[in-house]
């Protein structure tokens, strides 16, 4: 099928995903996937000790295709893209913070040290399904209180998980250096889903 013809279903209420989306210069729609998210954390914590905690984003993308696709038929031309993201620490991960107080807590934690991006996405195209997992570490600097409460009274956080976005961080300098790609960091990792999209409709 010609490129021009393909049309994207991003399956995702992140407005980071919804702009990241126009890079891969596809054609594209949003639809918002209903899953409760707290089934998959329950069984993830009864199951901690027999699970690879790096399956976890992988796991929701799942879900959320399962979501679109109990209610939609997709059609010949579409592809089904499903993401979702987990920053992972000392094999905990490290979801939207409560309140600025577990932020600062968070972000006390990871001063001085590294930690894990981990997305896993799903694409469905007509009989073929993609998944995958992409892992990008993020080094950290020693972070003071003043800076980080500077931070959390500038930058809202209370919808990011790890208490942070990448894209903010010229001003505050929060990270040291990152290994992988930035934008899995930001929630959406584009070489690969563009690789893996190109894929499909070559094949």
């Amino acid at each position: 099928m010609n490129k021009d013809e393909i049309q994207i279903i991003l399956a995702s209420s992140s407005p980071r995903r919804k702009e990241l989306i126009k890079k891969l210069n596809l054609s594209y729609r949003i639809m918002i996937p209903h899953i409760d998210e707290r089934l998959l954390d329950d069984y993830f914590f009864i199951n901690k000790n027999n699970i690879n905690i790096k399956e976890y984003p992988l796991k929701e993308a799942i879900l959320k295709a399962s979501s679109i696709l109990s209610n939609y038929k997709l059609k010949e031309n579409e592809i089904l893209l499903t993401v979702d993201t987990a920053i992972v620490f000392n094999n905990k991960i490290y979801n939207k913070p409560k309140d600025k107080e577990e932020a600062f807590n968070t972000l006390k934690e990871f001063s001085s040290s590294n930690h894990e991006c981990i997305s896993g996405y799903q694409l469905i195209y007509k009989d073929k399904i993609i998944k995958k997992i992409v892992i990008s570490k993020v080094y950290f600097n020693k972070l003071t209180s003043s800076l980080i409460n500077k931070y959390l009274n500038e930058v809202n956080v209370l919808d990011k998980a790890g208490s942070y976005a990448i894209q903010d961080d010229k001003k505050y300098h929060l990270i040291k250096k990152i290994e992988g790609s930035y934008y899995n960091i930001v929630g959406f990792p584009l070489e690969e889903i563009k690789k893996d999209i190109d894929s499909l409709i070559n094949e």
